[in-house]
């Protein structure tokens, strides 16, 4: 795998955990397992459509995706100053453009 491939690897990891690109309606939701999107969209519709308290075990599912935003975004920090910086400098060195990053 070169480096293109590896970036673009990393790249799809890290949207995979956020959103489905194979969820097109219908039935998806039995065929694959809920990302994180999905959790926190179903978590927030049950909050809105409440009268009352979040339950124990809603602030628990919260404080859990809240954990799983916070590493994903780190990991995103992460590709974006160390792997896409390593990625542009290969672009720079075949005189390709860069990829614009944060």
């Amino acid at each position: 795998m070169n480096d293109a491939e590896r970036f673009q690897h990393v790249l799809e990891e890290l949207r995979a955990l956020l959103i489905d690109l194979r969820m097109t309606g219908g039935q998806d939701g039995t065929r694959y397992a809920a990302t994180m999107t999905t959790r926190l969209s179903y978590l927030a519709g049950g909050l809105a459509g409440a009268d009352f308290r979040p339950t124990d075990q809603q602030l628990e599912v919260a404080k859990l995706l809240g954990e799983a935003v916070r590493s994903s975004v780190a990991r995103f920090d992460a590709l974006a100053s160390k792997d896409l910086a390593a990625f542009n400098e290969l672009l720079r060195s075949k005189k390709i453009g860069p990829i614009i990053g944060t």
